[in-house]
């Protein structure tokens, strides 16, 4: 039936009494392991950015440029790299949140809980934090050109580097009105 079929492997032959062979086995070459190993690295390096990224939700809220997530609730989110210019956040409690290296230019935070949240990097330039809380929020480097904080509270917030070009203050001054190269500290 099988007669002129060539097998390609031979049976090994065993030593009597023992369950080994004299043959070693070839060693095979796991190019899957070489070539797949980089690429898991890959992955595993982008995950925490993509989970933060467009694509994703919190609740209701799709985290996307111009997103309505007016009111929500997303305390302690981890939002870092997060592009969400044009997004409305108006009453939005993002108390102990991560927003750091964010897009949120142009976003409307208007009255936000924002205490505690790290906003280090992130792009504010022509967002509106009027009335919002930042009590403790870390805005290290962030971008604040043409922000609007009028009216909020500002109690132990770090503005360390960050960058402020016609900047609106808590108490309705504009700082850095000519934009002249200088860092808050």
């Amino acid at each position: 039936m099988l007669r002129g079929v060539r097998f390609r492997y031979r049976a090994l032959r065993v030593r009597p009494g023992t369950t080994e062979s004299r043959r070693k086995p070839k060693r095979r070459i796991r190019t899957f392991g070489v070539i797949a190993m980089p690429i898991v690295v890959a992955v595993a390096a982008l995950l925490p950015a993509c989970a933060s990224s467009e694509g994703s939700e919190i609740g209701s809220c799709p985290i996307r440029p111009g997103a309505d997530c007016a009111g929500n609730y997303m305390k302690g989110a981890h939002l870092e790299y997060s592009t969400l210019f044009d997004a409305n956040l108006d009453y939005a409690d993002l108390t102990g949140a991560s927003l750091a290296w964010s897009n949120l230019a142009g976003a409307s935070i208007r009255e936000a809980q924002l205490a505690r949240a790290s906003l280090a990097g992130a792009q504010l330039g022509f967002a509106d934090l009027s009335g919002a809380d930042l009590t403790h929020a870390d805005l290290t480097g962030a971008i604040l050109t043409d922000t609007n904080f009028f009216g909020a509270t500002v109690t132990r917030a770090r503005f360390t580097g960050a960058k402020l070009c016609r900047t609106i203050m808590p108490d309705g001054t504009i700082a850095n009105p000519t934009c002249a190269l200088t860092a808050a500290g």
